[in-house]
């Protein structure tokens, strides 16, 4: 993408790639004002301002329908940005980062403490075929489904801005308090996001942003010494960049071995193609640009290859595309205890099974 393109008011892409290494030093208050600052200019100026010149009629003719479109275009990308997902056309094999379906993302957004007494329960199974979609594909509501406005004698529940009318198959959908949902939401989220401690919300902020200027993203699947938090941290702070999520996995027809050559002779990590074979390790999610920098600099004489890896989500196993390290440049040499533990204390960290670590990683001196 063009770096003159402006994405917000006064900031271009080029202005969000020279930001960005700067957001992952946690604790720079003026790098993450300007990146909030951003991103309510942009939503600002892109939903909130359009919304609101749309109401100063007060006509009350059917304009509910365009106000309650854009407002529900914005609760996905508020869904999207607080759980950290980027959209996939794709049905099969996508990242645990992606979604392909907004149905499932709006649910798990409804399950947040933040919309409690706001929707009912039944409302919230509802919202997404009565309104969202109707809206959306067809430009209407479901005929079980009206739009009124704050000040209209159909609004019954003026605390929820959808419900279900008792007794009735009819629901209703408040479109200014949907609105003013959606405003205290969006305060409350640029108030987290610049809390140092809100790591995955702040990473999921850069995730959304790189996607918005065009920076795409590859997995890397870590099994040796990588496991290691503060080595792999260390490491991609020195490309100053950051892993924007991670996962536990697995990939299936390799075996982990300890038989690349290194430059002190003695061997590392690696894996060999086995057809009965698993290993296990994390994903982390890097931008493309230094992930290719990660390999040239901290993984030498690895190569990069894709593989497929599984994780557990929702209790079923999904597959995804990953990138990892493998080298043909192998010894029979021994490792050194200390990298062994630095992979020990790895897996530990990441929880990976006991009997796979003894069996794998523990190396028999």
């Amino acid at each position: 993408m063009d770096d003159n393109i402006e994405i917000a008011k006064d900031f271009t892409v080029g202005d969000w790639k020279n930001l960005r290494e700067k957001l992952f030093e946690h604790d720079n208050y003026d790098a993450w004002t300007t990146a909030k600052n951003a991103f309510k200019n942009r939503i600002n100026a892109r939903f909130f301002d359009p919304i609101e010149k749309i109401k100063e009629g007060g006509l009350k003719t059917g304009e509910g329908f365009s106000i309650t479109l854009i407002a529900s275009i914005l609760l996905e990308t508020f869904a999207a940005f607080e759980l950290g997902r980027l959209y996939s056309s794709k049905s099969t094999e996508i990242g645990p980062h992606q979604y392909s379906g907004s149905q499932i993302l709006i649910n798990d957004f409804f399950k947040k403490e933040f919309f409690k007494g706001l929707i009912s329960s039944k409302a919230k199974e509802k919202y997404f075929s009565f309104i969202r979609c109707p809206l959306v594909h067809e430009a209407k509501t479901d005929y079980r489904a009206i739009i009124i406005a704050n000040d209209g004698v159909k609004n019954i529940k003026p605390m929820e801005f959808f419900f279900k009318v008792e007794g009735k198959d009819e629901f209703r959908l408040n479109r200014d308090l949907f609105v003013d949902v959606l405003k205290n939401f969006f305060e409350d989220y640029l108030k987290r996001l610049m809390e140092p401690s809100n790591i995955h919300l702040r990473n999921s902020f850069i995730m959304k942003f790189d996607e918005i200027s065009g920076i795409n993203h590859c997995w890397y699947f870590v099994y040796g010494s990588n496991l290691n938090n503060k080595q792999l941290n260390d490491r991609l702070s020195e490309l100053k960049t950051g892993l924007l999520q991670e996962f536990s996995c697995s990939t299936d027809g390799y075996s982990f071995k300890y038989n690349k050559r290194s430059k002190d002779g003695t061997a590392k990590a690696n894996l060999v193609k086995e057809n009965s074979g698993v290993v296990n390790g994390k994903a982390v999610l890097l931008d493309k640009d230094s992930f290719k920098k990660f390999m040239d600099d901290k993984e030498k004489g690895y190569e990069s290859e894709e593989i497929t890896v599984s994780y557990f989500a929702s209790e079923k196993n999904k597959i995804f595309k990953c990138f990892t390290a493998i080298s043909s440049n192998l010894t029979t040499a021994a490792p050194s205890r200390e990298y062994v533990k630095t992979i020990i204390d790895g897996a530990n960290e990441n929880n990976l099974p006991d009997d796979y670590i003894a069996k794998f990683i523990n190396y028999p001196f």
